[in-house]
């Protein structure tokens, strides 16, 4: 009977993310605008979840 095993570096982090480009995230909107147009956003799903 044969086992097969997987090569020890196939799911290597270092290989797989090598070519990856991340960036990072930072939000620019104050908080209030955040809010507002959070709370739209919400009136706006529970409109189209009772109609």
């Amino acid at each position: 009977m044969q086992i097969y095993r997987r090569k020890p570096d196939l799911y290597d982090p270092e290989t797989i993310f090598a070519n990856t480009h991340r960036s990072c995230f930072t939000p620019e909107m104050d908080n209030t605008e955040r809010e507002a147009r959070y709370n739209g956003w919400q009136k706006a799903v529970r409109q189209a979840l009772t109609h």
